[in-house]
Parts: structure tokens; sequence; C-alpha cells
């Protein structure tokens, strides 16, 4: 696999991730509006709609630091594994079954989420997809870095 591909697919596969948990999150949210469910701190700002826009500004916020200071040290380890890796590399040899079974435990812990109320729900689908989003755009820099160079 050549260095451009490697970024575009990663970029790729987390910018879907990210498009998928944040739709996701966002479509919890708009099932809790027609339901009229009462939301955490809906007294403090008079309504369900001021409730979660507070709460969907958290959600970015924190998806944001957690792509700036988790997922850009795991992209960066990446990418400094893959450029010590001799070419063409294969996929088996970039990702450790460690990550894999990382990966394997992020998925169970997202399956159960159904079990959460839709509040929590949506905003943990918001904030991980936030920070999904910002570790695909930080595998395209990287990739556009590389070619300029």
């Amino acid at each position: 696999m050549s260095t451009r591909a490697f970024f575009s697919l990663s970029g790729v596969t987390w910018a879907l991730l990210a498009l998928f948990l944040f739709s996701k999150g966002c479509l919890c949210w708009k099932e809790l509006l027609a339901h009229a469910e009462p939301m955490p701190l809906q007294t403090l700002f008079g309504s369900t709609e001021g409730s979660l826009f507070f709460w969907g500004l958290l959600s970015l916020a924190i998806g944001f630091l957690k792509g700036h200071f988790v997922l850009q040290k795991s992209v960066d380890r990446t990418v400094m594994k893959f450029t010590k890796l001799p070419h063409p590399v294969r996929l088996s040899h970039l990702y450790p079954k460690s990550y894999l079974f990382l990966i394997g435990g992020m998925m169970l812990l997202g399956m159960l989420l159904r079990f959460c109320p839709l509040s929590l729900r949506g905003g943990i689908d918001i904030a991980v997809g936030t920070a999904l989003g910002y570790g695909a755009f930080l595998y395209f820099r990287k990739m556009r870095k590389i070619s300029t160079n």
C-alpha cells in the first residue's frame, strides 16, 4: 500500500465513521424532541431546546478536545509506524492485534449504549463523531504534507 493510499484509506474510514456517529447522535436527539422527554438541566435553560443546545455545544467541545489531545497522538503513532515499514505495506503489518482488539472493544461499548437514555447516547455519539472527524482531518493533513514534500 502506498503512502497516499494509506492516508486516504485511514482518513476516509475515520470520516465515514464520524459522519455515521454524528448523524446517529442527532437522530437520537431528534427523537428525544419528538417525544418531549425531559433533558438534564432543562429547568435551568427553561426548555428542552435550550438544554439540548447546551448539551450539543458541550458534546462538540468534548469531541474536539478528545480529537486534539488523544486521537492526534494515535494518528502520529500510526504515521510514524507506517513510515518505518518497508513499502509496499500490508494492512496486517500496520495495525497490531492489540489495536484491532481495542477497536472491537470500542464497538462493543457503542452497542451497550442502547441501554442508556437518549440524551446521553446522543451526546456520546456526537462527541465521538466529532473526535473521529478531527482525526480524519489530521490524516488528510498528513497526506497533504507528505505529498507536497
